[in-house]
């Protein structure tokens, strides 16, 4: 059995980030991920704290993974390996709460859809009203 087979979703992330890569814009995904790390994940968590349990739940995971890519130390790493890891963690952390965006302060639904979107998500940000 292939692993495309097994994690077809986890091929099509790959595939899309790869995509994103190469079409250039990775800088403001970057600085979208940065953001949306920097707003949610303060040393004093009033931010965190304050927000719906369904959001902190879903989001704070996705945003740890994210925050330490984009914190590693670069080392000898492939610049485009790192870009992909960057994307894909960005879509994870996008797909974890994109259906329940309503319930999230506005500024951080407009930081979350700045994020780009995962193969999975159908008709663009569906927990958006």
């Amino acid at each position: 059995m292939r692993i495309e087979d097994l994690f077809p979703l986890a091929v099509r992330e790959r595939e899309r980030a790869e995509e994103l890569r190469l079409a250039g814009d990775l800088e403001s995904y970057r600085k979208a991920a940065r953001d949306v790390v920097d707003l949610v994940l303060t040393d004093d968590t009033v931010y965190m704290d304050a927000l719906p349990d369904e959001i902190e739940v879903s989001l704070v995971p996705a945003l740890d993974t994210l925050a330490e890519i984009l914190d590693a130390d670069v080392g000898d790493e492939r610049a485009d390996v790192r870009d992909r890891q960057l994307l894909v963690a960005a879509m994870a952390a996008r797909a974890s709460v994109v259906r329940q965006l309503h319930l999230a302060p506005p500024e951080l639904r407009a930081l979350v859809l700045r994020l780009p979107p995962s193969p999975g998500e159908e008709g663009g940000a569906a927990g958006v009203r």
